[in-house]
């Protein structure tokens, strides 16, 4: 099940409201008629037009495959965070690639960063 979480005795309503997080456990479940698959995985894999990021090469030729473990009847919506801070000098977010119903590829993003830091650690995504 899904819940709103809100501290007690606060005037907040449960009126529709904007979500600016989403926590939910690692496994695949059924909440409110929709799939939901919850997992992470660890990569130094990342896209970026120069030389910091140590054997990528071209942008676009560096993605992590990351598989489902149920298979979509279409497409699903596919939400991504970093989720460490182990390249603490780089600016990193994910880029996401041919999200399919079975399958995903992502990979860490450095956008116009790559004169600042190194990606040398993995990072959870």
């Amino acid at each position: 099940s899904a819940i709103v979480a809100k501290p007690p005795n606060t005037a907040v309503g449960d009126d529709t409201m904007t979500v600016t997080f989403l926590a939910a456990a690692v496994g695949v479940r059924q909440v409110g008629g929709l799939w939901v698959e919850v997992g992470t995985i660890s990569t130094q894999k990342c896209i970026y037009s120069s030389k910091k990021c140590p054997g990528s090469g071209l942008p676009g030729k560096k993605w992590q495959q990351i598989a489902f473990a149920h298979e979509f009847p279409a497409p699903p919506a596919f939400l991504t965070s970093v989720q460490t801070l182990n390249n603490a000098e780089t600016w990193l977010t994910v880029g996401v690639n041919s999200v399919k119903t079975n399958e995903a590829w992502v990979s860490l993003e450095r956008a116009e960063t790559t004169s600042y830091g190194q990606v040398n650690q993995d990072e959870v995504v």
